[in-house]
């Protein structure tokens, strides 16, 4: 028997506390039980606050997107993930890109980055998860991650929208 892995999850989550932590479980059940690359998973939020959007990316959602958003934009932001991408609301990335524009940090092609973490930052702001930037660079998640550390910190953002936004002001997505 062939068992079958999705390659999206969707995690309706909630308003409060409860809901964050029925995405924690399930992001941590799929760590832990998946020895292949992980399905992305996707956030449907019903409380699509700036607080709560990156709280979801921060327990690893590689999307988040809207309950109230039409069918069809949900369905765009997933096809995003599909083709690689970061799966966002329009609302969502609207936000954020006006955010970065007034806040964030006006970088060039001179940033420290090393040679690898610009690779790494490459691939996660493509939407690629720690364990697949990992198998695509040929290198260990946790060097990955403290890769992404060593990036967060160099750059001043704490989350994969941010990196995402930065490797697309870098040129790195295209």
């Amino acid at each position: 028997m062939v068992a079958h892995r999705p390659d999206v999850i969707l995690v309706d989550v909630a308003p409060g506390d409860l809901g964050m932590a029925h995405l924690r479980r399930v992001s941590r059940k799929i760590v832990t039980t998946n020895r292949a690359p992980m399905p992305a998973l996707v956030a449907v939020l019903a409380d699509c606050s700036d607080p709560v959007i990156v709280e979801a990316f921060g327990y690893g959602a590689a999307g988040v997107v809207c309950r109230k958003d039409a069918e069809t934009q949900m369905t765009a932001a997933l096809i995003q993930i599909a083709y690689g991408g970061v799966a966002l609301s329009p609302a969502i990335a609207e936000r954020i890109v006006t955010h970065f524009r007034r806040t964030g940090p006006l970088l060039s092609s001179g940033t420290d980055l090393t040679a690898r973490e610009t690779d790494v930052l490459r691939l996660i702001g493509q939407g690629l998860r720690v364990a697949d930037a990992a198998a695509a660079l040929e290198l260990a998640p946790s060097t990955v991650a403290c890769h992404i550390k060593s990036i967060y910190r160099k750059l001043g953002i704490n989350c994969r929208a941010e990196a995402a936004f930065q490797a697309a002001r870098l040129g790195l997505l295209g």
